[in-house]
C-alpha cells in the first residue's frame, strides 16, 4: 500500500512539474523523420527559439516544423531566417498563430530554402513578406492562407511559388503594389466554384489558374495580354534618319536616383544602414567623378511627396531649390532635368486632378531651378484593365491630364517628358501612340533603355528588341535615362552601349545623356553592402559611357538598312529577299549574317533564315527583316495564276471599261463568278483565254448554270469555270487511235477539258456540268496549220475512244463546240 501511494505521489508531482514548465519548452521530435519537428510555443511570442533549443537538434537539422500551438512575432520569424537554414516545410496548425493574426512585414523576406508553408489561421500576410530581390528567387513552391483577408505589397514579389491556397473570398491587396511582380505559372486553389468566379473577376489574381481545392488538371486558362493591348501601333515602327552622322560631343548627366539608398537615408534620418548623403553632397560627387550635369529628381528636395502636395512651405522649398541652383553654378554643373512620381492610369479621378496640381507645383520649382525637362509617368496597369483594355484607358483618362500639364510647363518654358516604365508605357508604340493623343509640341519621351519590353510582362524585357524600340523613340526623345541592363535592373543583360549611341547619333537628339545606375539584391556594389557610397561604382560606368560616345563618332555600325523582294509572287514561287547595310559614307553592303526574317501569315508565305521566300497559298503577308537595330518590311501578295475571282463589282468594273477578256498562264485556269453575272452580261459575253483556245461564256450559258444550281439548293453561291491543258500522253492517244490508222494526223493541238463547278457559301462544291447547250471556243491553229483539218475530236465521257465533234476551219482558227467535262483536240495534216 505504501508502495502504490509513492507511486501515485510520484506520478502527480509529474504532472505538476509538467503544468509549471514554460509553455515554449513543450515540444517533441517527429517520428516521420530525422528533421521533422512538432512543436508548441507560448502565447508570449519571441519563445520559438527556446522551445527548439529545448529538443536539442542541431539548427541545420530541422527541415520540418509544425507548431500545433502559441503565437510568433518577429523574433521568431528572424530566428528562422538566420538560423534554419535548411528548413523546408513550416506550418501552423490547430491553434498556432502570429501576433494578431499578422506575418510581420518582410518576415521570410530572401529566404533562400521555405519551399511548402502552412498558415490555417492567419489573416493578414505583412508586406514583402515572402520578397525575394531577383526573378526567380529563393525555392519556394506551395502556400496555404485559407483564412488570408488582406496581402501587403509585394509579400510574393519575384519568388517561385507556384501553387497559393486561399478562402471563399479573395484578400484585399494593401497598400498598391507589386504583389505577385514576376511570378509565373502560379495556380490559386479555392474552395468553391463561386469562388473561382470571383477570383477571376479579381485584377490582381485573374492572371492565375484558379481552380478548386485537390484539382490537379493540367488545363491552362491564363488571360491571353493581347486582348488587353494588340500591339498595332508597334507593327510599323521604323525611323528613316536622312540626316548627318553627328561626331560632336554630348553632354553626361547623372540622375542623382544613382544615389537613391544613401539619400533615402539622408532624408529618413536613418543612420543604421547605408552611409547617407544629402542633395548637394551628391552632385559634388558628380562634379568629382566627371559629370557634365545633374538630374535633380524632386524626391531629393525636403518636402516632396508621391501622394501630397508638398509638406513644407514654399519659402522652405524654394530656398533649398536656390542653394542647390547656387551649388551647380558654383561648380560648373548644369541641370538636366527633374521628375516626380505620379500615375494617371489610377481609376480614381480625385487622385488623378492631385497629380495634375502636384506635377504643376513642381513644373514651378523646375522653372525656378532651371531645370529644362519634368518627367512623368503614364501610371501603373489599372484593375479595370480587364474591363477597359489598354488603348481606351491611355487615350481617355491618361493623355487629357499628360496635355495640361505639357500645356502648362510650354508657359513656364519647362518640357515634359513621358518616361517608358514598363508600365502603361512598355512598348515604343505605347508611349509614341499616347503622344499622337496628347498632341502637344511640349511633350517628349525620356528614353529609358531598360524599360522597353513586352505590355504585362511576366519575363521583365527578355526576348524582346529594345534597341528596335530606344530607336523609334528617337524622333520623340528630349531626355535619357541610361541603364546599365536593357532587359531589366533585375536582369543579367548588359547594354551594348555602342549599339545605343550609333543609333543615338544617327538622329536628330543632341541633348544630355543621363544615366541612371540600379541595383537589386546580391549586385556587385549594391550600396547597402559598402561602407561608403556607390561613388566607384557611379565614376566606373560613367568612363564606359564616355568610352563609347568616343568611340562611335567613327563608329563601322550601319546608320540603317534596305530590304529589297518581290512585292507580288505567283503560287509556288520562290524569291530570295537581300538586306544591304547602309553606313555612315552612305556605301552599301550586303548583310548576310545575324539577320532575323519573319513573315507575318507563314501560310501565305513561309521565310527561312537564310531569306528565302516561298508563297504558299492566295492572301497578303508581310515580309520582315531585322539587323542590329533595324527592323524593316515590306507586304507581299501572292496570287495563284490559274484562279480569277470575279465580283459583282469587278464586273461592273470590267463592263465599264469594255474589258471582259480573261486570260489564264499555264496549263490551267479557274474563273470564279458570282450567279449575278448572267443578269450583268445582258447580251455581251466573257472570253477566257488559255494559250491558243479561247472560250466565250454568254448570259444564257450562266443562266442555265445558275438553273442548276438552284435545283441542288445552292444559294447565293459562285460559279466556277475550269479550263484544263492535259499532258503529251493524251496528244499520244488521239495519234495512236483508229482516226489515224492512215497516218493523216500529222499534228495535234493542245487538248482541253471544261468543267463547271457550283460553290457553296462553305466552299464544297457540285457539279454542274449538264448544260443543255454546248460551250462555244476559238482555238488558233498555228501559222504552219495550212493542211487540211483531219477532224475535231471529243473523247466521250467513257474516255474510251476519240469521237468526231462539231466545229469547222477558217483560216488558221477552228472554231469548236461541245459539252463540258469532255476532253477536246484538232488534228490537222499540214503536208
Amino acid at each position: 500500500m505504501f508502495k502504490l501511494k509513492k507511486i501515485y505521489s510520484l506520478i502527480l508531482t509529474t504532472v505538476m512539474l509538467i503544468a509549471l514548465m514554460p509553455f515554449s519548452a513543450i515540444a517533441e521530435t517527429n517520428p516521420d523523420g530525422e528533421g521533422v519537428i512538432s512543436i508548441r510555443i507560448s502565447n508570449a511570442g519571441g519563445g520559438l527559439k527556446e522551445a527548439v533549443d529545448s529538443i536539442g537538434i542541431g539548427y541545420k537539422e530541422i527541415t520540418s516544423l509544425t507548431i500545433t500551438d502559441g503565437i510568433l512575432n518577429g523574433t521568431d520569424t528572424k530566428f528562422i531566417n538566420e538560423s534554419l537554414t535548411s528548413l523546408l516545410t513550416f506550418e501552423l496548425v490547430d491553434k498556432a498563430d502570429f501576433e494578431n493574426s499578422t506575418v510581420p512585414e518582410k518576415a521570410f523576406e530572401e529566404n533562400q530554402s521555405l519551399q511548402t508553408v502552412k498558415f490555417l489561421n492567419t489573416k493578414i500576410l505583412g508586406g514583402r513578406a515572402f520578397y525575394q530581390g531577383r526573378i526567380g528567387g529563393g525555392n519556394l513552391k506551395a502556400v496555404e492562407l485559407p483564412k488570408l483577408t488582406a496581402m501587403g505589397n509585394r509579400a510574393f514579389y519575384r519568388t517561385t511559388i507556384t501553387s497559393l491556397t486561399l478562402g471563399e473570398e479573395p484578400p484585399e491587396m494593401l497598400p498598391t503594389g507589386y504583389w505577385f511582380k514576376d511570378v509565373q505559372n502560379l495556380t490559386i486553389y479555392v474552395p468553391t466554384e463561386e469562388a473561382i468566379l470571383k477570383y477571376k473577376d479579381n485584377y490582381e489574381f485573374m492572371d492565375f489558374r484558379i481552380k478548386l481545392i485537390g484539382d490537379l488538371s493540367e488545363d491552362d486558362d491564363v488571360i491571353d495580354e493581347n486582348q488587353f493591348y494588340d500591339y498595332k501601333y508597334d507593327k510599323n515602327l521604323d525611323y528613316q534618319y536622312t540626316g548627318e552622322y553627328y561626331t560632336g560631343d554630348y553632354k553626361v548627366s547623372l540622375n542623382l536616383y544613382s544615389y537613391n539608398v544613401n539619400l533615402n537615408a539622408w532624408r529618413d534620418n536613418k543612420s543604421d544602414g547605408p552611409p547617407p548623403i544629402d542633395t548637394f553632397e551628391a552632385i559634388r560627387a558628380a562634379k568629382k567623378a566627371g559629370f557634365d550635369a545633374v538630374d535633380i529628381t524632386a524626391y531629393y528636395i525636403p518636402g516632396y511627396d508621391n501622394k501630397t502636395m508638398p509638406t513644407k512651405s514654399d519659402e522652405e522649398i524654394y530656398d533649398f531649390v536656390k542653394r542647390l541652383k547656387d551649388l551647380c553654378k558654383e561648380l560648373g554643373m548644369e541641370i538636366s532635368g527633374t521628375g516626380v512620381q505620379n500615375d494617371f492610369a489610377d481609376t480614381n479621378a480625385e487622385r488623378r486632378a492631385l497629380d495634375v496640381e502636384r506635377i504643376k507645383y513642381w513644373i514651378d520649382v523646375a522653372a525656378e531651378m532651371g531645370a529644362p525637362v519634368m518627367r512623368v509617368f503614364s501610371g501603373d496597369v489599372p484593375k479595370d484593365i480587364k474591363s477597359l483594355g489598354w488603348e481606351t484607358i491611355a487615350r481617355d483618362r491618361i493623355a487629357p491630364p499628360l496635355r495640361e500639364i505639357a500645356e502648362y510647363g510650354a508657359s513656364k518654358g519647362v518640357k515634359i517628358g513621358l518616361q517608358n516604365h514598363g508600365d502603361m508605357t512598355s512598348t515604343a508604340g505605347q508611349i509614341i501612340q499616347i503622344l499622337n493623343w496628347v498632341d502637344h509640341p511640349n511633350i517628349g519621351i525620356i528614353n529609358d533603355t531598360g524599360y522597353f519590353r513586352n505590355f504585362r510582362s511576366n519575363n521583365y524585357g527578355y526576348d524582346y528588341n529594345w534597341y528596335h524600340d530606344m530607336r523609334a523613340a528617337l524622333p520623340y526623345t528630349n531626355n535619357f535615362q541610361v541603364k546599365k541592363k536593357t532587359a531589366g535592373q533585375e536582369t543579367d543583360v548588359k547594354i551594348d552601349m555602342d549599339r545605343l549611341f550609333t543609333d543615338v547619333r544617327n538622329s536628330s537628339y543632341r541633348g544630355y545623356i543621363p544615366v541612371e545606375l540600379l541595383w537589386v539584391p546580391g549586385d556587385e556594389g549594391h550600396p547597402n553592402t559598402l561602407t561608403e557610397p556607390p561613388h566607384e561604382e557611379i565614376s566606373r560606368f560613367l568612363g564606359l559611357v564616355k568610352e563609347s560616345l568616343e568611340a562611335t563618332k567613327t563608329s563601322p555600325r550601319v546608320k540603317n538598312i534596305e530590304v529589297l523582294g518581290k512585292e507580288k509572287l505567283n503560287l509556288g514561287e520562290k524569291n530570295q529577299v537581300i538586306v544591304n547595310g547602309i553606313y555612315r559614307d552612305n556605301s552599301k553592303k550586303l548583310q548576310t549574317e545575324n539577320i532575323t526574317y519573319h513573315s507575318s501569315d507563314p501560310s501565305v508565305a513561309s521565310i527561312n533564315s537564310e531569306g528565302l521566300v516561298t508563297a504558299l497559298s492566295e492572301g497578303e503577308t508581310v515580309i520582315t527583316a531585322e539587323y542590329d537595330t533595324f527592323r524593316k518590311k515590306y507586304l507581299l501578295n501572292v496570287k495563284d495564276p490559274s484562279l480569277v475571282k470575279i465580283t459583282t463589282a469587278d464586273l461592273e468594273k470590267m463592263l465599264e471599261e469594255n474589258n471582259l477578256t480573261i486570260t489564264f498562264e499555264g496549263k490551267e485556269g479557274e474563273l470564279r463568278l458570282p450567279t449575278a453575272a448572267a443578269e450583268m452580261l445582258g447580251n455581251q459575253k466573257l472570253d477566257v483565254m488559255l494559250g491558243k483556245a479561247t472560250w466565250s461564256i454568254d448570259s444564257t450559258t450562266l443562266s442555265e448554270v445558275a438553273d442548276l444550281m438552284k435545283k441542288q439548293e445552292i444559294a447565293d453561291g459562285i460559279i466556277s469555270f475550269k479550263v484544263h491543258r492535259l499532258s503529251d500522253e493524251a496528244t499520244t492517244s488521239l495519234l495512236e487511235s483508229r482516226h489515224n490508222k492512215n497516218g493523216l494526223i500529222e499534228k495535234v493541238s493542245d487538248i482541253f477539258q471544261l468543267t463547271l463547278d457550283g460553290i457553296r457559301p462553305d466552299g464544297s462544291t457540285v457539279n454542274v456540268n449538264q448544260l443543255k447547250k454546248p460551250l462555244h471556243g476559238l482555238i488558233s491553229l498555228g501559222s504552219k496549220a495550212d493542211g487540211n483539218i483531219v477532224g475535231i475530236y471529243d473523247l466521250g465521257l467513257s474516255g474510251e475512244d476519240w469521237k468526231i465533234a462539231k466545229g469547222k476551219k477558217n483560216n488558221n482558227e477552228a472554231t469548236v463546240e461541245w459539252l463540258p467535262n469532255r476532253y477536246f483536240a484538232i488534228a490537222i495534216n499540214s503536208k
